[in-house]
This record gives structure tokens, sequence and C-alpha cells, in this order.
């Protein structure tokens, strides 16, 4: 959704809690959103963990050792690793309100990047959870992704 900046000032003065979204609106108004992206895509990047988590126990006993993890358990980069559904779908957020604001001439390849995002079968989207897991293939073309979209924004 294309936001204009006498939208965002709007927002901005009217105090309402933005929920983290802060930054983006002022981002409008300032005329910084090129900036604002490539900051974000930047640190999707190279700030979130390429790695995938290998299943140390057998997928019968998940839900026990689920419950008996302790924080020390837990992979290094989480929650900043991109196999995570979240982080797949918020880079699809991003993506979307990046090609909604940020203009030409970019506009045009982003709209192009964020329909083969969004189209892409991300395994995050097949079936119960736990049952489909990310795969290097979906990092890379993440990874891919990414890469365009900050070439996009130079």
């Amino acid at each position: 959704m294309k936001i204009s900046i006498e939208q965002a000032a709007a927002v901005l003065d009217s105090g309402r809690e933005l929920f983290g979204n802060e930054d983006l609106f002022k981002a409008i108004r300032d005329g910084t959103v090129q900036e604002y992206y490539t900051d974000i895509f930047r640190s999707y990047r190279w700030d979130y963990s390429d790695d995938l988590p290998e299943p140390d126990v057998p997928r019968s006993h998940e839900r026990y050792v689920f419950y008996r993890l302790q924080a020390t358990d837990l992979h290094p980069s989480s929650p900043r690793m991109k196999c995570r559904g979240n982080v797949i779908f918020g880079l699809a957020g991003h993506l979307e309100h990046c090609k909604d604001n940020v203009g030409p001439p970019a506009e045009r390849g982003l709209s192009e990047l964020h329909r083969q995002y969004v189209e892409y079968p991300w395994n995050y989207q097949r079936g119960g959870k736990g049952e489909y897991w990310t795969q290097q293939e979906e990092i890379d073309f993440m990874n891919q992704t990414l890469d365009a979209a900050l070439d996009l924004l130079k």
C-alpha cells in the first residue's frame, strides 16, 4: 500500500502507537525510504544466519524434546535465522511495502522480485508445522532476492 508523505506525517503527528513502524513512517515523511529499505535488506542478508539446524533426535521425540529445551540448547543465531517461516514471510512484507513506496526507477524491478518471491513454493507453507523444513535452495533463493533488491536500491 502506497503511503503518501502527508499520510506518514499525519500518522506520526497523531500520537498513535505504531507498533515498531515509526521508522518507516519517518522515512516516508523525510524522503529516505530507499535508505530505510537498504538497511533492512542488508540486515536480512548479512545479520540473519543461513544455517539450517540439524535435528539431533528422532522426529517421534520432538514434542518431548521441545518442552525440555533450555535457552542454551537453541541455535546461537536463533531467532535471526533465514530458515524460520516468520523471517521468510516478513521479508515478503518488506518487499511489498518497499515496491509500493520507493518509487521509480526501482519500483518495476521490485514488483517483479516481490511477485517471484511470493510465488516461490516455500516449504514452510506446505502442511503442518514440523512436517516440512526449509531447504538450502530456499536460503539461496532468499539471498539472491536480497542481493537483487539491494542492487535495485543503489
